[in-house]
Order: C-alpha cells, then structure tokens, then sequence
C-alpha cells in the first residue's frame, strides 16, 4: 500500500492513511521519478563537464550545473543585483492629528503609490487643514490566506503530461 500527504501534522497523516492505496497504482508516479533522475544524471554530468571546461579556464574549481540548483541559483543572483542596483528614493506620507472627546490619536495618509513630490504631499494638507467635523470611519477586515505547511509540495509531484518515462530519459539524452 501506498500513502502520499502534503503536510506532516497529525490530521493530514491521518487522512492521508484513510486514502492508502495500492502501489499498482502509483507506477507513472516511481516511472516518472526514475525519468527524472536520470535526465538530472545526464543533463548535470554533460553540463557541468562542458561548463567547466568551456566556462572554468584558469578557474581551478568544478563549475557544477544542475536541475534545481542553476534556476534556484539564478534567483539569488538575480535578487543580489537587485539590492545592489537599489538606490532609495524620498517619499512623503501624511499625518493628520485628530482631536476627539478622549484625546487625540494620530492618522496616516500612505496610500501605495507613494507621494515622491513634496508639492502633492502639500496641496493635501493645504485641503485638510481647515477641515473640521465628522470623519467617516469603517473598520476593513484585512485576511491573509492560510500558507501551506513546510514540505507541503505534493502537488507538485506529478507524472509528465502525455510523455511517458522512456521517452522523456530518451528526449533528455
């Protein structure tokens, strides 16, 4: 038998065993996982040999190609140029100081696409300031979705569409 689950805390392992079935029918899932793992031997072996050779003159290390590692390693390349090419800019947000029964609490003026001119921040104080009466006051309900458990990837896994094992270790040499 067979159980698969996408999280590790205790009601998903549990209905994951409730859904235990055959390993008959997980086949695709182990022939496809074999495809894989051998397209990442030849694809990693041949590209990190020719990246080495080709890429690595004077360099005394292995310059090693894979998979998962090349994209994952370009995002962080990516994301370091990023912070290194930042140059900050000046923006202005509002505060407003209202005078209630209570006290007085103050209120900020930051909407997301920020105020980068002085004048604009200016004319909207020019047009608050003589301001007095009620303010119109909601509360908004503000939800973030449920992340998904660490490890809960399981979707991801799935066999290649219409390409069986064979074929895709034959596309891959």
């Amino acid at each position: 038998m067979r159980v698969l689950f996408t999280a590790q805390d205790p009601q998903t392992i549990r209905d994951a065993f409730g859904r235990a079935k055959p390993n008959i029918e997980y086949a695709r899932l182990y022939a496809a996982a074999v495809a894989r793992r051998q397209a990442d031997q030849i694809y990693n072996l041949s590209l990190t040999r020719t990246a080495t050779v080709i890429l690595g003159q004077g360099a005394r290390r292995v310059i090693g190609v894979g998979r998962v590692k090349t994209p994952t390693l370009a995002i962080v390349c990516k994301r370091q140029l990023e912070i290194r090419n930042f140059v900050p800019l000046a923006y202005f947000e509002i505060v407003v100081t209202a005078k209630v029964a209570g006290g007085q609490f103050q209120m900020r003026y930051a909407p997301q696409d920020r105020i980068v001119r002085r004048e604009i921040a200016q004319d909207v104080v020019k047009a608050a300031e003589a301001f007095e009466g009620v303010l119109a006051v909601r509360v908004e309900d503000k939800r973030q979705c449920a992340q998904a458990a660490p490890g809960a990837i399981g979707h991801l896994e799935r066999p290649a569409a219409g390409v069986a094992p064979v074929e895709l270790v034959t596309l891959a040499k």
